[in-house]
């Protein structure tokens, strides 16, 4: 660990390394792209924790049962539906076929996921944004103010 408390592409995948001993280089490479700041070609602490890694790693481990290193797509909904709890099945649908367009027969790899990862978010996130504009409209039309959780 450097003084400032980044970590270098070796000193991050040794982390790696010492979480979890199965992962391929190929998956602490899209890992550590997931993590880094682009400014300095290190990862910080608030990047491998925002997104959390170690649960992205550990539900995706929870689901892929065969142990493949891929979840078929009702795994990966599944896991979906565990992440997003408060999503509806249609909402879990359009999250999955963002990341799996071409049907329920595709799987998606550890490596993929990782990758997708930020899609996968900000997919939820404008679903989420979508879903309260909807309700401020709707309470506007009723002479209704609309006010967040």
């Amino acid at each position: 660990v450097l003084s400032n408390r980044a970590l270098t592409q070796f000193k991050f995948k040794e982390l790696l390394e010492d979480l979890d001993n199965t992962l391929t280089p190929q998956e602490m490479d899209a890992i550590f792209q997931l993590c880094v700041d682009t400014d300095t070609g290190k990862v910080h602490l608030s990047g491998f924790f925002n997104p959390n890694v170690v649960k992205i790693k550990m539900l995706f481990d929870k689901y892929d049962e065969d142990r493949s290193r891929c979840l078929d797509a009702e795994e990966f909904r599944t896991m979906l539906k565990d992440i997003y709890r408060s999503s509806t099945d249609t909402e879990i649908e359009s999250i999955a076929e963002s990341v799996c367009p071409l049907g329920r027969e595709q799987e998606i790899s550890f490596i993929t996921y990782i990758q997708r990862f930020r899609d996968i978010a900000r997919k939820h996130d404008a679903i989420q944004l979508a879903k309260k504009r909807k309700a401020r409209e709707k309470a506007k039309l009723k002479g209704l103010v609309f006010t967040e959780n």
